[in-house]
């Protein structure tokens, strides 16, 4: 299970103010996920795959990634 993430979110004085609390919130929200690698996680459990097809498809990957290089 992914780490618990938590974001404070402090109350404005303005109606305006809240609003932006809130929308750094969202992107504070965003960065956490995003450098905790949740949405890859959840994308890599979505289906099962066996090692062996992992261990193919990895090196299929570092094979285009040097194919690449050479253009």
């Amino acid at each position: 299970m992914p780490a618990r993430i938590v974001i404070k979110v402090k109350q404005g004085s303005s109606k305006e103010e809240s609003h932006r609390n809130v929308e750094k919130a969202l992107k504070d929200y965003k960065n956490k996920v995003f450098k905790l690698k949740i949405t890859q996680e959840l994308r890599e459990r979505k289906e099962f795959l066996k090692p062996s097809v992992k261990k193919r498809l990895q090196k299929e990957k570092a094979k285009r990634k040097n194919n690449f290089d050479f253009l």
